[in-house]
């Protein structure tokens, strides 16, 4: 179950934290935002919103699906068995792009809450991606070799899965999400993507664009495998959407030239952290405090975000300062004694400082 990986993952965390030659150990372990912010938890947060009737069992009669029925039991609630379902799935086809799938069921399900059931439920899938998480492309079995596995690679992807000779002479199946000159912020895409057309293909979730293109949607609709639940062509078909705010901006921000997105990299952010070092540096003679260190809090600034900082669209109202996201920074200064004991005098002498 995906509940033991995160504890395992977190057990791994911590360890690392407990390690650290840092002296504030119990902040990192016990206040870390990751407890409290679903969004500092996971790379990628999503907001799935199924239609739990055609995942539950007739309870009796001739229209009775033993296995689902057996399943929905062993789970003790329809809506469980659906996250063990969704987790399942997802963790298995995306094994190599992840360290961590997480399906959270939302409100504690009860045996008494079958009715309820029957309408549409929500969960949050959170993902920790991996080392791959942005590579082009997805290798799978050999047919050859491994038939079974093949067979179950192809009905994971469908027509997605293609067969392919590389340089070491092998032939397998694999998955291209793109070509090499892909831009490293539809590379941070990738993962979302296949999320998106997995739970389209296996659950009929329709997604937003951003994350479900249109070519993937027919893909994912072209031959579905026959343990596939959920009508694509329903109204009340699942939806998905993405919670991680960097994911929807990067997907609205003005489109760059051919030119110009071959430069979108890290390297703009970096240099104006690097000046304002030097400015910030400048004005030691004019602080009561000598500046330590300037240290760089933005994934942006730490090569660390999904993708490199970019201007937002000028359009729909937007080209002002208000609607630029900013790249933080911590500012160290030097110790001293000097500071008040009186804590209204305190405030004021650090209002003065700011000023």
């Amino acid at each position: 179950p995906w509940e033991l990986d995160a504890l395992r993952l977190h057990a791994q965390q911590t360890a690392l934290d407990l390690n650290h030659h840092s002296a504030n150990h119990f902040s990192h372990v016990f206040l870390s935002a990751a407890l409290t912010d679903v969004t500092a938890k996971y790379d990628h947060v999503f907001h799935l919103d199924i239609d739990m009737a055609p995942f539950l069992a007739a309870r009796f009669g001739s229209d009775m699906n033993v296995t689902a029925r057996a399943a929905e039991l062993e789970h003790g609630h329809p809506v469980v068995a659906v996250q063990h379902r969704i987790a399942q799935l997802l963790s298995t086809a995306l094994a190599r792009q992840t360290r961590l799938v997480a399906v959270h069921a939302g409100a504690d399900a009860s045996f008494d809450d079958r009715i309820k059931a029957t309408r549409g439920h929500v969960f949050v899938v959170g993902v920790v991606t991996s080392a791959d998480a942005q590579r082009l492309v997805d290798l799978g079995p050999s047919p050859d070799a491994q038939p079974q596995d093949a067979a179950q690679f192809r009905t994971l992807w469908g027509d997605r899965a293609e067969l392919r000779r590389f340089r070491d002479g092998s032939i397998r199946l694999a998955t291209v999400w793109g070509a090499n000159a892909t831009p490293l912020e539809q590379r941070a895409q990738i993962v979302p993507r296949m999320l998106a057309f997995l739970l389209r293909r296996h659950f009929g979730v329709l997604a937003q664009p951003e994350l479900l293109h249109a070519d993937d949607q027919s893909t994912a609709d072209y031959v579905r495998p026959s343990e596939a639940i959920g009508d694509v062509t329903a109204e009340s078909a699942g939806r998905l959407f993405s919670l991680s705010s960097r994911i929807v901006e990067f997907a609205s921000t003005r489109d760059l030239s051919e030119s110009d997105a071959d430069r979108v990299t890290f390297e703009a952010a970096i240099a104006g952290f690097d000046q304002l070092q030097r400015e910030v540096k400048a004005l030691e003679e004019k602080l009561p405090l000598r500046v330590l260190a300037l240290h760089a809090v933005a994934p942006g600034l730490r090569y660390a975000s999904l993708a490199p900082p970019k201007p937002l669209a000028l359009a729909q109202g937007r080209g002002d300062d208000a609607y630029v996201e900013p790249l933080h920074v911590l500012v160290e200064f030097t110790t001293s004694n000097k500071w008040p004991d009186d804590m209204a005098a305190l405030h004021k002498v650090k209002s003065a400082f700011l000023l």
